[in-house]
């Protein structure tokens, strides 16, 4: 692992891709707010660390780069080492070249929502969490009891 420029991250990528050696950068997609829109970029997911696996043979043309600040070692100044199911496993997380990152929360638990359309149309409700595929967990009154029932999170809105 390496430190490197902050925001030079893919241009080391590149730069060591030049010099035949293998590394890796996971990238996130960020929102950012320019002249008063909201765009998406893509930002690297640890900001100025580059992944790079590294050969003895190979140890100075990769710390020749202008971007790398140092390579990350070990207390026996060996470099660190990244287990390599680590990398697979940000790498299988990619969808197009980029690992989608979870959204927070629209609702908090214990807020009150109101559900504005499906099967609960006009019922006020409880916000209880995240259900399962793309549902929300609320609990209705039904019967003079609070039922938990799962409901599309695109049928809810929030009351006051």
């Amino acid at each position: 692992m390496a430190q490197v420029r902050a925001l030079c991250e893919r241009r080391v990528v590149k730069d060591l891709e030049r010099k035949e050696l293998e590394s890796y950068c996971p990238f996130i997609e960020r929102k950012r707010f320019y002249h008063g829109k909201k765009i998406l970029f893509p930002r690297a997911m640890f900001p100025g660390y580059v992944f790079v696996k590294i050969k003895n043979c190979c140890y100075d043309v990769f710390t020749a780069s202008c971007d790398v600040i140092r390579i990350l070692t070990t207390s026996h100044d060996a470099p660190a080492k990244i287990d390599g199911d680590i990398i697979k496993n940000l790498k299988s997380l990619e969808r197009g070249g980029l690992i989608p990152l979870p959204l927070p929360p629209l609702y908090h638990a214990g807020q009150n929502v109101k559900v504005k359309s499906g099967q609960f149309l006009g019922f006020h409700a409880i916000y209880e969490g995240p259900g399962s595929r793309h549902t929300e967990k609320v609990l209705i009154q039904l019967f003079d009891r609070w039922v938990p029932v799962h409901v599309d999170i695109d049928d809810l809105v929030a009351v006051g």
